[in-house]
C-alpha cells in the first residue's frame, strides 16, 4: 500500500523535504528505490528523477511513477553527462527550492519510516545539519545493520587519549542522509573543494559533519544498500605513489580540523594525530599490503 492509499499516512508538504535520484540505465534496481520513497510514513514534498540518456527502460518506469504520484518529477538529459555532473545539477535543483534535501542511488532503497525518523531527528536538533540512520545491507537474510559505535558521534571524545576506539568508522552509506538546506550544501561543497575525489569523498563529506558535531544518528531505521558498484575499480588510484598522496591528503584535512576539536594538551593533541592518521588509513588505500606485496615479488626473482 502507498502513501496515497492510506489517508493515515502524512503527507509532506509542511515538511519541505526533497530527494533526488540521478539515474543512468538503472532498470533493474530502480523500481525498488522509486517504492521505497513513495511508501514512506511521511512522503518528500518532492522526488526527482535525474534521468541522463539511460537505453534501457529507466525512463518508462519513472514515467510510471510520475504518473501515478503527484510529488515524482522526471528529470532527463538533454545529453550525456558524467556521474558527477547528473549529481551536481540535482544538487543545484533541489538546494535552491527545499529547506531539506537527501540523495538516493537508484540501486539502493529506504526503510518506510527513513524520512519520517530522520526528519523529526534535524527538528528536535536545530544545529545539526544531517542527519542518518542505521545501514542494511541488501541480500542479507538477517537484516543485521552495518556495526556503529555510538562514542564516535561525540567528537569530543576524538582528542581523548583514553577514548575506546583507534579510528572513526561508520558506514560509508551515511551520505545518504536527510540534509538541512544551503548551509549542509555549503559545507559539501567545501569538503568537496578540500578532497575532490569520488574515492572516499563519501567518508571526507561525513567526516567534516562529524568534526563540527553537527551529525545526529537513529538506530529506528535503516538505509538499504545494495552492493555491487565496484567504485574502487572505477574512482580509486592505482599506483603506490598516488595512493600515498592521497593519504597524506586525507590525514592533512583531518587534522586541519583539529580547530573543531581544540585538544588543550600535548596528550590530547597527539592522541587526534593518531586519530586523524587510522582513519586516513582506513578510508583511503590499504598501502602496506600492497607495498609489502610488491617488496616479496621483487625479491623472489
Amino acid at each position: 500500500m502507498s502513501l496515497y492509499d492510506d489517508p493515515e499516512k502524512v503527507r509532506g508538504e509542511e515538511a519541505d523535504i526533497a530527494y533526488f535520484i540521478p539515474v543512468h540505465n538503472g532498470a533493474k534496481h530502480l523500481k525498488d528505490a522509486l517504492t521505497s520513497l513513495a511508501e514512506q510514513t511521511l512522503a518528500p514534498h518532492k522526488v526527482y528523477i535525474f534521468e541522463n540518456c539511460s537505453t534501457d527502460d529507466t525512463v518508462e518506469i519513472a514515467q510510471d511513477f510520475v504518473d501515478r504520484y503527484p510529488n515524482f518529477e522526471l528529470h532527463p538529459a538533454s545529453e550525456f553527462l558524467s556521474a558527477k555532473e547528473n549529481f551536481d545539477r540535482a544538487y543545484a535543483h533541489v538546494t535552491k527550492r527545499h529547506a531539506f534535501f537527501a540523495a538516493l542511488a537508484h540501486d539502493d532503497a529506504l526503510a518506510p519510516n527513513f524520512v519520517e525518523v530522520l526528519y523529526e531527528m534535524l527538528v528536535a536538533n536545530p544545529k545539526a545539519l544531517v542527519a542518518v540512520g542505521d545501514v542494511v545491507k541488501i541480500g542479507e537474510t538477517n537484516d543485521e545493520p552495518v556495526g556503529v559505535d555510538p562514542a564516535i558521534l561525540d567528537s569530543k571524545q576524538y582528542a581523548n587519549p583514553k577514548r575506546g576506539f583507534k579510528r572513526i568508522v561508520f558506514p560509508a552509506s551515511w551520505y545518504y542522509g536527510i540534509y538541512r538546506g544551503q548551509m549542509a550544501r555549503d559545507l559539501m561543497l567545501s569538503s568537496a573543494s578540500e578532497f575532490p575525489h569520488l574515492w572516499a569523498g563519501d567518508r571526507m563529506l561525513t567526516l567534516h559533519f562529524l568534526l563540527r558535531g553537527q551529525l545526529v544518528y537513529s538506530p529506528k531505521t535503516h538505509f538499504r544498500w545494495r552492493a555491487g558498484s565496484d567504485s574502487f575499480r572505477a574512482y580509486a588510484e592505482k599506483r603506490a605513489i598516488k595512493m600515498l598522496k592521497r593519504r597524506v591528503k586525507y590525514h592533512a584535512i583531518l587534522w586541519s580540523h583539529r580547530r573543531f576539536i581544540q585538544p588543550a594538551t600535548l596528550r590530547a593533541r597527539i592522541a587526534y594525530w593518531f586519530l586523524c592518521y587510522h582513519t586516513a588509513a582506513s578510508d583511503t588505500y590499504r598501502l602496506e599490503p600492497l607495498l609489502l606485496g610488491k617488496y616479496r615479488k621483487y625479491h623472489r626473482r
